[in-house]
């Protein structure tokens, strides 16, 4: 299945497992999927649990990112130089709502680069 949740590759020889994914299908287990790494920044992480504690350690990085996604989608075009100054102040209003995804949502609407681009 493409995009599910897996602990294991499937492979074409070895121990046999019952997926209820693969009803009437013999499954080999192959090598254990990789739950660990590392970030660009270096800080690691033993599973998806600890990397969601990695990022969310850094809420504005977050909301930056979102409003910059937001921004892209809502108008079609990059972000800009120039909008720089523009995100950062939807990350501050996102800051004190509590980080609020609606209040992400109307900023970004309301903003100088959502209503000229």
């Amino acid at each position: 299945m493409i995009g599910g949740w897996r602990d294991f590759y499937r492979g074409t020889r070895g121990k046999p497992v019952a997926l209820a994914n693969y009803p009437g299908r013999t499954i080999f287990r192959a090598l254990d999927v990789e739950k660990g790494g590392e970030t660009p920044a270096g800080k690691p992480f033993k599973d998806i649990d600890d990397y969601k504690q990695v990022l969310l350690a850094d809420k504005d990085q977050l909301a930056r990112n979102l409003a910059q996604k937001l921004i892209i989608y809502g108008t079609g075009a990059e972000i800009q130089f120039a909008d720089r100054e523009v995100v950062e102040q939807l990350v501050a209003k996102s800051r004190e709502k509590n980080y609020a995804f609606r209040t992400l949502i109307h900023e970004v609407v309301q903003s100088r680069v959502f209503l000229n681009k």
